[in-house]
Order: structure tokens, then sequence, then C-alpha cells
């Protein structure tokens, strides 16, 4: 065998193993790179219009145990329930003191075009703080919102607007009649992702 074509061979295979072994020096590390997010779970809940179901005549019954109704639609339309033996409800006024309207409520600042959960609960009896005791109470008996099975959509800016009525009941074999006075009771709304 020729001896210059050892030593070339011999070159030839320093020259790749050089190539070789700098490639592998070629490398850069990033260690502890950043993830960064930014939550915002938070929205604005906002009752812009409360409930007011306007100046009505309500009556208990004294005498049996009878019940009757007031009903304000989610729409902000007052229905006066049927006579039921003593006890009976007659429109009188939806603009004194108060004008009638059904509750409002404005969601701002939520994700757009998402859906959120509407919860109400939380029903107390409406009382009439300057009737004295003994003045019976009108029963808050229920609740309706103009949701979807529960659910309201927010647009493509995050906003929403949700509207609350609901239905009066006048107290069942009442011992003494209604006074005239303003009364008031509350209840919960939760809107929730």
């Amino acid at each position: 065998m020729n001896i210059n074509h050892i030593k070339k061979a011999a070159l030839g295979a320093c020259a790749a193993s050089a190539l070789l072994s700098g490639a592998a020096m070629a490398q850069e590390t990033v260690t502890n790179a950043t993830v960064d997010v930014t939550l915002q779970n938070s929205f604005t809940l906002t009752q812009t219009t409360p409930m007011e179901f306007g100046t009505i005549v309500m009556f208990c019954d004294t005498g049996a145990n009878n019940t009757t109704t007031a009903t304000l639609s989610t729409a902000g339309l007052f229905t006066p329930g049927a006579t039921s033996g003593g006890a009976r409800v007659i429109n009188v006024d939806a603009t004194a003191p108060n004008p009638r309207s059904q509750a409002v409520f404005d969601v701002t600042g939520a994700a757009p075009s998402t859906t959120l959960t509407v919860t109400l609960g939380g029903l107390t009896n409406l009382v009439c703080g300057a009737c004295g005791g003994g003045n019976p109470t009108i029963t808050l008996t229920s609740l309706s919102n103009s949701s979807n099975n529960g659910t309201i959509n927010t647009n493509n800016t995050g906003d929403a607007t949700l509207n609350v009525g609901a239905v009066l009941t006048t107290a069942a074999s009442c011992g003494t009649q209604y006074l005239d006075g303003l009364y008031q009771g509350t209840y919960d709304l939760t809107v929730s992702y």
C-alpha cells in the first residue's frame, strides 16, 4: 500500500472528526424561559333600574286562607291576580311615587360572545318598615328573568342586559289588613362564567 494513501486517509479521518466535534460544540441553551398569561375573570354587574311594582291596592283575606297575586313580568307588565275570598289586588298608578318597571341589570367587561349563567334566589318577604309590628307581610313568591334557560350571552364587546320580574302573594289568614306604606323585600342575583 502506498504511504501517501495512508497519510491522506488519516488526514481525511482527522478532518471529519474535527468537523463532527465542532458541530457538537456549536449550540446555545436558554434556561428558565418565561410564560405569561393575564387573567381577567372579573366583570361588572350593575343594577341600572330597581324593580318597582308602582302603586297598587292589596287586601289579604282576614277570614279565610285565600290568597291572590300581583305579577310584574320581565317586560314590566303588571297583572293583578284573580280575587279570592277577601284577597284582591287592584292596579292604581304605574307612575307614582316611582315609575313601574322590571329590574334591569347590565353586565360589562366580560369576555366577548360568551355564555354566562344566571342564578336567582335569597327571596325575602316585603315588609313595611314604617307600619309597625303586627302588619302582615307580602310574600315574594317567585322571580323570573329574561335569560334563555338560565343563561345570557354577551355581545362582541362583552356586555349583556338582563331583566328580572317577580310575583307577590298576599298573606293567608292575616290577622289585620295591610296598612298604607312602602313595602320592601330583597333577592339575590348571581351571574357567572
